[in-house]
């Protein structure tokens, strides 16, 4: 999802440039006196329905002081709303299930909702349905990246949204406490999973070793109750694909092969047990003596 980017030093930066203090900005927002130091030190995070109003508050334009790459997806437009989920359900007469259900790319939306929604919203239904076909990942007039190229800073950021559907997101300081309490271990250490999120840094950079990157991803997801898989490349994904496929051969295609005589023990078919045989010997052709080495 092309959620709007937070960044917390240009939030700060914004405020004090318009000369507004921080118990100014909570009593425009009408939150606790203390949250816009928590947002501006990374302690938590806004919800993304609350980015137009911080905005105005601001007298900024909101694609400058929470910018985002590609077009909008059907949560984007619900926050660009300033509308929560039950909200959103609430001004099309039903329950918080079709808003959610849509936006996580699990049930598309009743035709009849489609209108009130669109008029919620502040857009055309041509735009609602286009934004619709983003979030299910459908080709339109402006192609979303593949998602071969999708960064860690995108997945995190799905894997965030589809985590807190309410959009009340932890902020980076307590992310942090929360998945080194997973790993049991001081894994990530302060400012890293914000240069992750912001993109500034990747994984392969913040974790050179594998083991620890693997460890990072376990313990993100725990903490998000995803697959770890979501949060990983594509290559990383097909790796440990290939890698699971040989454990399942064994130690080679040949006890595979028998295996397939008593299949149910696998709960595998014997189609499926030819066809993980030649993507093993696809995967070995590809990669090479390294693949063969397994």
């Amino acid at each position: 999802m092309p959620h709007r980017h937070f960044d917390r030093h240009l939030l700060r930066a914004r405020r004090r440039a318009a000369d507004v203090s921080g118990a100014q900005l909570a009593e425009r927002m009408q939150v606790a006196t203390n949250q816009i130091s928590k947002w501006e030190t990374g302690a938590s995070f806004p919800t993304y329905e609350k980015f137009p109003a911080i905005a105005r508050a601001l007298g900024a334009d909101l694609d400058e002081l929470f910018p985002r790459t590609g077009a909008p997806d059907l949560a984007d437009l619900r926050c660009d709303a300033e509308l929560t989920q039950p909200q959103a359900g609430e001004r099309i007469g039903t329950s918080t299930t079709p808003i959610n259900r849509a936006e996580r790319a699990r049930q598309r939306l009743k035709a009849e909702y489609v209108p009130a929604l669109a008029a919620a919203y502040g857009v055309t239904e041509s735009e609602l349905m286009a934004a619709q076909d983003r979030t299910f990942g459908a080709q339109d007039s402006a192609p979303a990246e593949p998602v071969a190229t999708q960064t860690f800073a995108e997945r995190i950021a799905q894997a965030l949204a589809a985590s807190f559907p309410d959009g009340a997101i932890p902020g980076d300081v307590e992310l942090t406490r929360r998945l080194n309490q997973e790993a049991g271990r001081d894994l990530l250490a302060p400012g890293v999973l914000e240069a992750l999120r912001s993109g500034a840094r990747n994984v392969e950079e913040a974790f050179p070793a594998p083991a620890d990157a693997t460890a990072f991803h376990e313990a993100l997801a725990r903490v998000l109750g995803v697959s770890p898989l979501v949060l990983m490349s594509n290559q990383t994904v097909a790796r440990n694909v290939v890698d699971g496929i040989r454990q399942l051969a064994d130690g080679g295609r040949s006890r595979l092969a028998l295996a397939a005589r008593g299949a149910e023990e696998f709960g595998l078919s014997k189609e499926m047990l030819d066809k993980l045989t030649d993507l093993i010997a696809q995967a070995e052709r590809e990669g090479g003596p390294e693949a063969r080495r397994g």
